[in-house]
């Protein structure tokens, strides 16, 4: 069974193949008695190849584009999650590796049990604004949840693999990817940044985060969330850093954002290190860009941090 792909983008032209992959997973349902009469890609970008066997779900785990990351941050996170009813994350059926003599990687893979309902992005933008406030605040409840579970020791030392000095090496690197842009020198706010500190800007208390939490990684049934998933993302730091895709991807007006903060139990308003770290980390975020900030301080005129944080955060 070959696995091997010369460059990355040999991987990407077949990511999504299902018929690429379905002796893969073929074998997968074998070792796990899964009945592949169903069987199809997960819909979405995502950087693993995932599929719907059945009544479950399989991930394969990529060595490309940060995959390696990926694995042992999800499953320790699912793993720490399982005990909470109120978090509707996916079951771990099973672990296994597809190869077992690869000098490099052996295409580790997790079966999953299959969330309820229909994936948020299917019906988004045809909800009301009522609705929407609805689930907005329904999913800064759940948020809450997931940031109030005590990393485990296997999450915690997932995690200590790929940033062993923790959050603050993770901000750090950001920062310097972001500052190492040529065109920094466009942003008005550009010096105050070149003068941020982020090692222990955030909580002493480091939660669980998703790191990812957009349309496609949620599920609705009757205006109800039934579904988070997709913790490839996972991280552990400052609560607030999950709040990010949430306004860009959820809640793009006040009144939506408020929802969300609402659910959550936080006013941002009433101290102003919240609303800075909200910003900060919305510049440093995994998938922000100099370009989206570029866009941000240009559209909001801001002079400073805090003015871009009341435009960002109404």
């Amino acid at each position: 069974m070959s696995l091997r792909f010369l460059v990355e983008s040999h991987y990407a032209s077949v990511r999504t193949d299902a018929e690429f992959w379905r002796p893969h997973v073929a074998e997968i349902a074998r070792r796990h008695a899964l009945a592949m009469e169903t069987y199809e890609t997960m819909r979405g970008d995502a950087t693993n190849p995932v599929f719907l066997v059945g009544d479950s779900v399989v991930k394969i785990y990529t060595p490309y584009f940060h995959g390696r990351e990926t694995k042992g941050m999800e499953v320790a996170a699912l793993e720490a999650l399982r005990n909470d009813s109120g978090i509707p994350v996916p079951k771990v059926l099973a672990r296994g590796e597809l190869l077992f003599d690869s000098s490099d990687w052996n295409w580790p893979y997790v079966v999953m049990s299959r969330m309820d309902g229909r994936v948020l992005q299917e019906d988004w933008a045809t909800l009301d604004d009522a609705t929407k406030e609805k689930l907005l605040g329904e999913l800064g409840a759940k948020l809450r949840r997931i940031h109030g579970i005590t990393p485990t020791p296997d999450l915690a030392a997932a995690w200590k693999s790929h940033w062993p000095r923790g959050f603050d090496e993770f901000l750090t690197r950001q920062l310097d990817a972001l500052l190492g842009h040529a065109d920094i020198a466009l942003l008005s706010i550009a010096d105050e940044l070149r003068s941020i500190s982020v090692t222990g800007m955030g909580p002493s208390w480091p939660v669980l985060l998703h790191g990812d939490i957009e349309p496609d990684h949620l599920f609705v049934s009757d205006d109800r969330i039934v579904g988070i998933i997709d913790f490839g993302d996972a991280k552990i730091g400052d609560p607030l850093y999950d709040f990010f895709t949430i306004r860009q991807d959820l809640a793009p007006t006040p009144e939506l954002r408020a929802a969300f903060l609402q659910g959550y139990g936080l006013d941002p308003s009433r101290e102003n290190d919240l609303l800075k770290r909200l910003t900060v980390y919305a510049m440093l975020h995994e998938w922000t860009t100099l370009r989206d900030v570029i866009g941000w301080t240009t559209k909001s005129r801001a002079k400073s941090i805090r003015e871009l944080g009341e435009w960002l955060w109404a």
